[in-house]
């Protein structure tokens, strides 16, 4: 199952880097999302929040991990 996990992600980095349409410069609004410079503030939260909530959810999973009891066998 992991093989094929592996395999579609590199099958979308090779959609993004090789199939993707081609654009004619750097794109402005991601930009200013980037730079945390725009002009939306809802959007911005948003944008910000987007990379907390995998960085939250991977610390909740370790303290898990660390915290499970083997199953004891009868």
């Amino acid at each position: 199952m992991k093989y094929v996990l592996l395999l579609v992600w590199i099958g979308f980095i090779g959609y993004a880097l090789l199939l993707s349409p081609d654009m004619p410069g750097p794109d402005p609004y991601l930009k200013s999302l980037i730079t945390l410079q725009s002009d939306e503030p809802s959007l911005l939260a948003m944008f910000t929040l987007l990379g907390l909530f995998p960085l939250f959810y991977a610390g909740l999973l370790l303290y898990l991990w660390q915290t499970r009891r083997p199953v004891e066998t009868v």
